[in-house]
């Protein structure tokens, strides 16, 4: 994968508040994960952010004014949240950072009902932050190609219905071999979510 020297495009950088208001609007909006949690939580720390969506794997979401769709690998604390949802454990509020994003452009519908990319980003490469240079650890960027895949869990329903207790995801889906028990007691636990 080449570096890309020119910063031409930037993704936003962001530390998302998940807080008990938040998780209570969530629990009132039930079956719609566009109500979730760490959704309504990047809504409001970034407000330009538009078609969010959270899965297991990403966070995702468009920037229309710049064109842009932004795919960030889901932060351990926002996946043990998500599973902590599922199976109905509450959670004290939480905070996690956003950096280095997949960068891909955004879909037009022309007049002719035919979809047009907003920009033409080419091959997917890496795209260096200037700070970068001097050996400070930042992920960079990665702009083009095709975007990480969504999670499929096996109800494979999971990333668009979401729901406090509705256990639409299996454990075997997330953690292989491992004895749900054991999965989920680490979990339930407070130490899960300060050890992420």
């Amino acid at each position: 994968m080449k570096a890309s020297k020119p910063r031409e495009f930037v993704a936003p950088r962001a530390i998302i508040n998940v807080t008990k208001e938040h998780m209570t609007s969530a629990k009132a909006m039930k079956k719609r994960s566009d109500h979730c949690a760490i959704v309504l939580a990047i809504q409001d720390a970034v407000p330009k952010a538009t078609h969010i969506t959270v899965d297991l794997q990403t966070i995702r979401w468009s920037d229309k004014n710049k064109g842009l769709r932004y795919s960030f690998f889901t932060p351990k604390k926002a996946f043990i949240f998500l599973v902590r949802w599922d199976y109905a454990i509450d959670s004290e509020p939480f905070s996690f950072p956003l950096r280095g994003a997949h960068i891909t452009s955004m879909q037009k519908s022309t007049p002719k009902g035919k979809p047009k990319r907003s920009h033409k980003l080419g091959k997917r490469r890496i795209s260096m932050a200037p700070n970068q240079e001097k050996k400070i650890r930042v992920r960079p960027d990665i702009i083009g190609g095709r975007p990480p895949p969504l999670t499929h869990v096996s109800s494979g329903i999971f990333a668009h219905h979401r729901e406090f207790g509705r256990r639409g995801m299996s454990l075997p889906d997330i953690f292989g071999d491992r004895d749900p028990r054991e999965v989920l007691g680490w979990i339930a636990s407070d130490k899960a979510m300060s050890e992420a």
